[in-house]
C-alpha cells in the first residue's frame, strides 16, 4: 500500500511536469540561476523532459510492482538527491517555489524539504521490510512503455502546442476583468494598525472604519497596504503600458466584445509564426487585436500595423506557454487561448 502510494505521488509529479513543459524548464532555470550556473538556452527544457519522464517511468514502476528491490533502491537514491538539492534551496542556494508538483501545487522549500524526509523514511521502511517477489515479463513491459511512451507524448504535446490542462492562473473561463480590478483594489487598500493597550495584540482596522478613532483602549501604531492573496499576485501584477508608458491595463479589459492578444514573447518569428499570425489578422478585425509583448518587436517582423503593449515577461509567459500565441477575450473573460501556429 505504501510503495503504491508513493508511486502515485512519483506517477502525479512526473505528469504535472510533462503537462506543461515550458513551466517546468522555467523551475530548472530557477535552480541554476540560484546556484550561480550559466546554461544553454535548450539545457532547461531538456533536464525539464527528462525529468518528468524519469519521475512518471518511476511511479509506474512502484505501482504496478515491477523489480521492486531495484526499484525501491532508485527511489531511495532519488529521494535522498531531492532531499539534499531542496535542504540547499532551503537554506543556501533559496529559491522561492520547489516545482516539485509543477503549477499544480505549490510548495516552499522547507516544505518539499519534509515531505522528501517523510517519503524517504517511509521507502526505506518498506524497502527493508517489503519482499522482492517475481516481476512478470508482461507487467514490466506495459509498466516501461507506458512509464516512458506517456510522458513523452504529453510532453511533446505541450511545446507544441499548449499545455493538455491549463495549471495557470489565466486559464479559459477566467474573468480577467473581475479578477485584475479585485487584486488591485485589495493591493492599494490602506490597512489601519492599532495596538490593544490591555493585551498588547496589533489589530488591523480598514481605513473607512472609524470605530478605532472612538476606543480609548486602542493607540494607533502605523499605516500599510493590505496584503494580496498568494492566487491574486499575477493578476496584480497584469499591468499593459503603451508606448508612452501609461497603465492601459482597464481601459483594454472594459472593451466589450471580442479582444484579441496576440501573445509574442520570442524576438525571432519563423515561417509558421508568421503564416498564423496572417491567418490570424485575415480572421479579426485589425482594430480588435492587439499584441502583447516583453520587448520590442521590429516593424519588419510584425508587418501589421496593430497596437503594441508592453508586459512583464514572467506576467506574459503565465498568460502564454507559446512563444507567440493567442488569447481571446469576451467582455473581459479568457474565451479561449491557443498556439499561433494552430489557428
Amino acid at each position: 500500500m505504501v510503495r503504491r502510494l508513493l508511486g502515485a505521488l512519483f506517477l502525479f509529479s512526473g505528469f504535472v511536469k510533462a503537462v506543461d513543459p515550458i513551466g517546468s524548464a522555467a523551475y530548472v532555470d530557477s535552480y541554476f540561476e540560484a546556484y550561480g550556473l550559466s546554461v544553454a538556452g535548450w539545457m532547461p527544457l531538456a533536464i525539464a523532459v527528462v525529468l518528468s519522464t524519469f519521475e512518471f517511468l518511476l511511479g509506474a514502476l512502484l505501482v504496478l510492482g515491477v523489480w521492486r528491490d531495484k526499484s525501491m533502491r532508485l527511489l531511495i537514491l532519488t529521494l535522498s538527491l531531492f532531499t539534499l538539492i531542496t535542504l540547499l534551496s532551503a537554506t543556501l542556494f533559496p529559491v522561492a517555489d520547489c516545482g516539485c508538483f509543477g503549477a499544480a501545487l505549490r510548495l516552499s522549500p522547507w516544505m518539499t524539504f519534509w515531505k522528501n524526509v517523510v517519503m524517504l523514511a517511509a521507502a526505506y521502511v518498506v524497502w527493508r521490510y517489503g519482499y522482492d517477489g517475481a516481476t512478470s515479463p508482461r507487467r514490466a513491459i506495459v509498466a516501461v512503455v507506458v512509464g516512458l511512451a506517456l510522458p513523452i507524448l504529453i510532453n511533446i504535446y505541450g511545446y507544441r502546442h499548449l499545455p493538455l490542462i491549463d495549471l495557470l492562473p489565466y486559464k479559459s473561463g477566467v474573468d480577467l476583468r473581475k479578477e485584475v480590478m479585485s487584486a488591485r483594489q485589495q493591493r492599494d487598500e490602506v490597512v489601519l494598525l492599532f495596538r490593544d493597550t490591555r493585551s498588547g495584540d496589533i489589530r488591523e482596522f480598514a481605513s473607512d472604519d472609524v470605530s478605532c478613532w472612538a476606543d480609548a483602549s486602542l493607540e494607533y501604531v502605523d499605516s500599510s497596504l493590505a496584503s494580496v492573496a498568494d492566487e491574486d499576485i499575477s493578476f496584480a501584477e497584469f499591468v499593459l503600458y503603451d508606448a508612452s508608458g501609461g497603465d492601459v491595463t482597464l481601459e483594454l479589459l472594459e472593451c466589450s466584445g471580442d479582444v484579441v492578444l496576440l501573445c509574442i514573447s520570442t524576438e525571432d518569428l519563423d515561417d509558421a509564426q508568421r503564416e498564423g499570425i496572417h491567418r490570424l489578422m485575415s480572421r479579426y478585425a485589425k482594430d480588435s487585436v492587439v499584441v502583447l509583448t516583453s520587448h520590442d518587436i521590429s516593424d519588419d517582423a510584425l508587418q501589421y500595423d496593430v497596437a503594441t503593449y508592453r508586459v512583464d515577461a514572467m506576467v506574459l509567459q503565465s498568460l502564454m506557454r507559446a512563444p507567440v500565441g493567442v488569447v481571446i477575450l469576451r467582455d473581459g473573460v479568457i474565451e479561449s487561448k491557443s498556439n499561433i501556429v494552430d489557428m
